[in-house]
């Protein structure tokens, strides 16, 4: 169902529940599905529990912000269901943030989206992936926490080119992040704590596991922003084991990932 245009007021019904949508294009909280058409600030007034149907939020508009304002979209883990899809003819500046989304197969996908942002989101109980991207360009993935999923927490898919992701937590998951035929993405300043925390599919190619070394409080409140903090949850992880005997934050080893894709700056924890 469609989100009304700015400056009207409508009484919409999604699955028995009455909302009222009013003023600048802003979305209340509802059953769900909620589904996005055009471009709009769209800000949940309360939580979506989904009873049924396949999508949380489906947003199919270029220029779109999803603000969770705190609330969540929950699921039942129904299998091929989405808590928030955008995808479409090339969408861009698509952003979600501010929202949990918990019990889906998918969280939170992006389709063919580019210069878009997940951000400030908590991504939890997926049964497949946490956060995915497939043919998505030029992202930032930011300050999200991704847990407990049933397979990969971050799964970066064939042509999903020169995205940034940081400053995630991704814990508690069987792999933390799987990448597929993508290159130039900068992945830093993460903390994985998984059973895997790095997988990789054929086509394999390049990507950048940490950023030129700077001074800064870094995800494990250490001194410098580099790479990764790398933990394993029988203590074996690279940072875990690796020590810093300079003090400098890093581990005093880079973490050959697989072939092309080196952590030249591990973050450490004292």
């Amino acid at each position: 169902m469609q989100i009304p245009t700015p400056r009207k007021s409508i009484v919409l019904f999604l699955l028995f529940t009455l909302i009222v949508v009013t003023a600048s294009p802003v979305a209340a909280g509802a059953g769900g599905p909620l589904t996005i058409r055009k471009p709009g600030v769209y800000t949940l007034t309360q939580d979506i529990k989904a009873t049924s149907g396949l999508i949380g939020i489906d947003i199919r508009s270029s220029n779109v912000v999803i603000d969770g304002n705190g609330h969540s979209v929950t699921g039942v883990g129904r299998r091929e269901s989405y808590g928030v899809w955008a995808h479409g003819s090339a969408l861009s500046n698509v952003t979600i943030r501010d929202l949990s989304v918990v019990s889906w197969q998918y969280g939170i996908a992006y389709d063919t989206v580019r210069n878009g942002r997940i951000e400030d989101c908590l991504i939890e109980s997926s049964t497949l992936y946490g956060i995915r991207l497939t043919r998505s360009r030029e992202n930032r993935i930011t300050k999200n926490t991704v847990k407990k999923t049933g397979y990969w927490a971050l799964n970066v898919q064939t042509g999903s080119d020169s995205n940034v992701i940081s400053e995630n937590t991704v814990i508690n998951n069987p792999v933390g992040i799987r990448v597929q035929g993508s290159t130039g993405n900068t992945i830093y300043n993460n903390f994985f704590d998984n059973d895997i925390n790095a997988g990789f599919c054929m086509p394999l190619r390049s990507n950048a596991w940490s950023v030129s070394p700077r001074s800064g409080t870094n995800i494990v409140g250490g001194p410098s922003i580099g790479g990764n903090y790398w933990a394993q949850p029988d203590g074996r992880g690279f940072s875990q084991v690796t020590p810093d005997l300079n003090g400098d934050g890093f581990c005093d080893l880079p973490y050959a990932i697989i072939s092309g894709n080196t952590d030249s700056k591990p973050l450490y924890r004292s």
